[in-house]
């Protein structure tokens, strides 16, 4: 009997999980997908708002070619409907080393488990770059850019299309002391501008035209020293961030762009934390 009554429980269970639709929510919200950085770019894969597999994790044959150190990479594939394309350069010297990149994907429509149709898409590129300087044992710097444009995705999920999304990220390193991070300080400047673009009327029919303008940049700080102290490693450190996050919702009336509301109602926020870790090495 009990064997009878867990399985009519387990069957239940599966029944009521399989039949709920709000079960499988879009892996994709609408907010931009996260940036290609440079060790991941000749890896990537396009994704769609249902895709629910994380290809990025998976472990393919030609991952051993794009983390070599040759000079130049260069990969490109079809996945079904959607393209995807890299160049990577890659140069060290004694005391210098520098990662180029450039990219570019393309994503189309494809069927859903029904068969249907789903207008999706999108057109993407980016360029990142990344310059070391290492002048001895006990220091090196670091500068990072990645600029990544997305243009007209359409996201069918949501009521209006991000016909626009560019971001811009800058980022300084330092590091003085030992690279193993024994007697080091690390110092962090991070800049990061965005802005995206949306509206319900370039990329479908509407009767009633809106659009969203978002601009966010962000700033973040971080200072940190670590050091060893017998079988025990110890990171103390204090970090700043300043977040300026203003959207604005419009829509045409009397042949003229209104403003009616905010998505975001000019947000200003800054973080301030201290930080001390510690953990037995051995």
């Amino acid at each position: 009997m009990r064997v009878v009554l867990s399985c009519a429980a387990l069957a239940g269970l599966l029944f009521a999980n399989g039949a709920n639709p709000d079960n499988i929510t879009p892996l994709k919200d609408f907010a931009p997908p996260k940036p290609y950085m440079p060790n991941i770019a000749q890896g990537a894969f396009p994704a769609h708002q249902f895709e629910r597999t994380n290809r990025d994790d998976y472990f393919f044959v030609t991952d051993l070619l794009d983390d070599s150190m040759d000079k130049f990479h260069i990969s490109g594939g079809f996945y079904g409907r959607d393209f995807y394309s890299s160049a990577l350069f890659k140069y060290r010297a004694a005391n210098f080393y520098t990662i180029l990149n450039a990219n570019f994907s393309k994503g189309n429509r494809y069927k859903d488990g029904g068969g249907k149709e789903v207008d999706f898409g999108y057109s993407r590129q980016g360029q990142s770059a990344i310059l070391g300087f290492v002048p001895n044992d006990i220091s090196e710097f670091r500068f990072t850019f990645l600029r990544d444009n997305i243009e007209n995705e359409k996201e069918p999920h949501n009521p209006t299309d991000a016909v626009k999304t560019e971001r811009k990220i800058a980022k300084f390193n330092a590091r003085f002391g030992e690279e193993s991070l024994a007697n080091t300080l690390n110092l962090e400047l991070m800049l990061r501008d965005i802005n995206r673009n949306a509206n319900n009327y370039e990329l479908r029919n509407s009767a009633q035209k809106v659009k969203v303008e978002v601009e966010r940049k962000i700033f973040d700080a971080k200072l940190s020293y670590d050091a060893d102290f017998g079988n025990f490693h110890n990171m103390i450190g204090t970090s700043y961030q300043r977040d300026l996050h203003e959207g604005k919702r419009y829509a045409f009336m009397g042949g003229k762009w209104v403003f009616n509301g905010y998505r975001f109602g000019d947000v200003k926020n800054q973080s301030r934390y201290l930080i001390n870790l510690t953990k037995q090495t051995s």
